[in-house]
């Protein structure tokens, strides 16, 4: 009995430090977003990099030239708005909404353009 407790600790702990959300996107919708109020969150956008994102003095943002990421840390847990840019030129309206969860993981998955031939 003893290992079973054990081993539901062991199990449901990791999902508990941190969460990935996945989210599909265009540039005709806000996207809302559950983040973390206390701890970095990451942002990233599939196939693409982020090259400005805008949001108002009560968020911490570092961006990573690198890999064309941000990190986000909220100071307030009331809702933020802003708008995010990326090197292809797409502009995403944003709207983040802290709450007491852990550090959150975010990829945005913007449609993909088909080609000619797969019309």
């Amino acid at each position: 009995m003893r290992i079973n407790k054990l081993l539901v600790l062991i199990l449901v702990l990791p999902a508990s430090v941190f969460g990935m959300q996945t989210i599909s996107i265009n540039e005709a919708q806000p996207i809302r977003v559950v983040v973390s109020q206390n701890d970095i969150n990451l942002l990233s956008i599939k196939n693409d990099r982020i090259e400005s994102i805008a949001l108002p003095n009560s968020v911490e943002v570092e961006k990573n030239n690198k890999n064309g990421s941000a990190f986000v840390r909220f100071k307030s847990n009331s809702i933020v708005k802003g708008f995010l840019t990326t090197e292809s030129g797409s502009k995403y309206q944003l709207e983040f909404v802290p709450s007491n969860i852990g550090s959150e993981t975010i990829v945005l998955v913007a449609p993909t353009l088909k080609s000619p031939d797969e019309v």
